[in-house]
């Protein structure tokens, strides 16, 4: 028994030592041989374009919303008190068709006159007062479901909101940021409207940019914000691209749809990528790299028509010059129209 324990008392130690001499090794003796010397693999040479014939077409397509027109305020064409009320609320009338009559009331003199005395003598006798009552006709001033907010022997002042008529057509109304009227500066007469689960595609007429004023009291004159607790005078200024519904179209207040706008479509032009050009609107510059890989010349260029990604060189640069493909130190970023 004596026997056995003593053999695995000298096992256990001789696997002490040689432990202890693996930890000695490792942390003194590492391994002595030398690493293969790292070689740079990458290309850093800065990447470039040539300008080059291509053909541009710029035709957006933006989104738009179905919007009816705004209600046409009917003012009072008198001072006075009014008569006659033609119409009901709801109504629908024709432009031209009364909608009033206002009964107006004005203080006049009668002619001043000569009264002759048997003596000869003459005595001008002062005129007398009197009402002049004539009455004033108030006219839809166009067509469409009417709205009256007076009623009969309401006194009513010249160019006081007396109603309104709401029209029975429609318009087309693209939101769009400040800078992106640089690529609206030039529109064609009309767009291609194509409304969703709607009639075929038809023209959209008369289009056009617009500044609105958006709020709360926004579209109001002073005395009618004045009375809503308004200020006419509020809200936030947003250009919008809009055009005009026909008549005979059916649409939707507030129907989705797809605004194509026809653009021209050029062939054979000079061009270049858009990120390789400072600017987007007449003139830009661009970067001619150096021969010695030293720092990059600029030079103006004028610009003409781009779809986006790339655009046309009217001037400043010939076909096959080399410039940058991105702007220095410039992050690439997309066209304004084409996040639309």
């Amino acid at each position: 028994m004596k026997k056995t324990d003593t053999i695995f008392q000298v096992i256990k130690l001789l696997l002490g030592l040689v432990i202890a001499a693996a930890l000695v090794k490792f942390a003194f003796f590492p391994n002595q041989r030398s690493s293969a010397e790292l070689v740079a693999q990458g290309d850093f040479t800065i990447p470039t374009v040539v300008a080059m014939p291509g053909d541009i077409d710029n035709s957006l397509t933006l989104d738009a919303t179905v919007m009816r027109n705004p209600a046409t305020p009917v003012r009072a064409t008198a001072t006075g008190t009014v008569d006659v009320v033609d119409v009901k609320a709801g109504a629908v009338v024709n432009e031209g068709d009364r909608l009033l009559r206002i009964r107006h009331e004005e203080e006049k003199t009668t002619a001043a006159t000569v009264e002759t005395f048997e003596d000869g003598t003459e005595v001008e006798v002062p005129g007398e007062p009197y009402i002049e009552v004539s009455y004033v006709n108030v006219l839809a001033p166009v067509s469409g479901t009417v709205a009256v907010d007076v009623l009969v022997g309401q006194p009513v002042a010249i160019g006081e909101s007396i109603g309104s008529i709401t029209p029975a057509t429609y318009h087309a109304r693209v939101s769009v940021k400040p800078e992106q009227l640089y690529s609206l500066a030039s529109l064609p007469p009309a767009g291609q409207l194509a409304v969703t689960n709607g009639p075929a595609p038809f023209d959209c007429t008369n289009l056009r940019t617009v500044t609105e004023k958006t709020g709360a009291g926004a579209g109001l004159s002073g005395k009618e914000a004045e009375a809503r607790g308004l200020d006419s005078a509020s809200g936030t200024v947003q250009p919008a691209l809009i055009c005009d519904i026909p008549a005979e179209q059916q649409v939707y207040d507030g129907s989705a749809a797809k605004l194509t706008i026809p653009g021209s479509n050029t062939t054979g032009v000079l061009t270049v990528p858009v990120s390789a050009v400072e600017g987007r609107f007449r003139e830009g510059v661009v970067y001619l790299p150096a021969a010695d890989g030293g720092k990059p010349t600029k030079r103006t260029v004028q610009l003409g028509v781009t779809d986006g990604r790339q655009i046309q060189i009217t001037g400043g640069l010939e076909e096959g010059e080399e410039i940058l493909q991105y702007v220095p130190a410039a992050q690439p970023t997309p066209d304004p129209m084409m996040g639309m």
